[in-house]
């Protein structure tokens, strides 16, 4: 049997759609007309946001330096304020408590829904899981607005903030391994992890001794993709070549 387990963020859906609708409706050009509004720039800046959350959640939260609700504040207060934004701390907290709700209407990646429902249909030769960093209630309101947990069985899914056991740290896959493919009689060399983010996904992924893809739809620097990814796929029909031919 092939395991074959999931990140969520940017892996099963485009985390970026949330944010961008968030700007279009709230935050019109006529009133900020410093931070981005056409699709590229918008994008680009949700990319500025999702990696100060990343540097906080990596350096501060996952270490215990930083309450979750802080490093929400400073992520969104940072990235306003390179685009000559300053927000107040209600300010801050009211774009995240939006963006959070544009979270419960998204969508599967094209394609990404039937390759699953193809890996799921087959459970004699396919274990499908999901590991992914984040809040549990919150990573959850994305896996039901996204159907995943309608596919994939609760004891398959291991959330990070669930266990205090955050990516990169390679422990957390220590621990899916004795949480869940352990009971499934599943091996770590029948495993191979999925996911966008070369640090969090890949490099760690690696580091645990498991096997990897490194979903690089984003078509992100690989200059050290050699070391760390067992292979790399570009869009959702490369992912199901590989996955189903492996």
């Amino acid at each position: 049997m092939r395991a074959y387990i999931f990140d969520i963020d940017d892996t099963m859906f485009v985390r970026s759609g949330p944010f961008v609708k968030v700007i279009g409706k709230d935050y019109p050009a006529e009133k900020y007309p410093t931070l981005p509004h056409e699709l590229p720039e918008l994008v680009k800046f949700y990319t500025e946001f999702r990696d100060r959350g990343d540097y906080y959640y990596n350096n501060f939260f996952a270490c215990g330096k930083m309450s979750e609700e802080e490093m929400y504040l400073r992520r969104t207060k940072d990235v306003f304020a390179a685009h000559g934004v300053e927000l107040n701390d209600e300010q801050a907290m009211e774009f995240h408590y939006r963006y959070l709700e544009n979270q419960k209407h998204i969508d599967l990646m094209d394609g990404m829904g039937e390759l699953l429902d193809e890996l799921l249909a087959d459970p004699e030769k396919y274990f499908v899981g999901i590991l992914t960093n984040g809040n549990y209630d919150r990573q959850h309101v994305k896996m039901h607005s996204l159907g995943l947990d309608r596919r994939i069985p609760e004891e398959r899914i291991i959330v990070t903030g669930a266990v205090n056991l955050h990516k990169p740290d390679p422990k957390i896959f220590a621990l899916y391994e004795e949480r869940v493919l352990k009971p499934a009689g599943i091996s770590r060399g029948d495993c191979t992890y999925i996911g966008d983010a070369f640090g969090n996904d890949i490099r760690s992924s690696h580091a645990a001794g498991w096997k990897n893809v490194w979903f690089n739809w984003q078509r992100e620097d690989e200059k050290d993709a050699d070391a760390c990814a067992d292979r790399i796929a570009y869009n959702v029909e490369d992912l199901r070549e590989y996955l189903l031919h492996a």
